[in-house]
């Protein structure tokens, strides 16, 4: 189980298959969102994602792979991919698109005017 603290969707995430030099690895998403980034750190193994299935691969450097969840899961709830090298469990991250934006459109959100000055009293009468 992926650590709730580094990622909010509940994710799970496994190795499913090992062959020499590559392998097979899932990650199922309690909370799907598409457009939703997940991290996987190898910790300096040299792994290069191939065919990825339900997420589209954003980038891969400094042995980091980051994916983007499509619109659809697989048949198990989550993502796969082939990847070429050593397996070597990675750390997994996520970031939900929606409290992302969230967080910029509130960073960027235009304040509120400030209200209108007190009416002052009237004369005596």
């Amino acid at each position: 189980r992926v650590d709730p603290a580094v990622c909010s969707a509940g994710a799970r995430a496994r190795l499913t298959e090992r062959w020499n030099g590559g392998f097979r690895f899932e990650v199922v998403v309690d909370k799907w969102l598409g457009g939703d980034i997940f991290e996987l750190d190898w910790n300096d193994a040299p792994v290069s994602v191939r065919s990825a299935y339900s997420a589209d691969i954003v980038s891969q450097t400094d042995g980091k792979t980051v994916l983007s969840l499509k619109s659809r899961w697989n048949e198990h709830h989550g993502f796969s991919f082939n990847a070429d090298g050593a397996y070597s469990a990675p750390t997994v991250r996520c970031s939900s698109v929606t409290s992302t934006l969230l967080a910029s459109s509130v960073k960027h959100a235009t304040p509120w005017p400030p209200p209108p000055p007190p009416t002052p009293p009237s004369p005596p009468a």
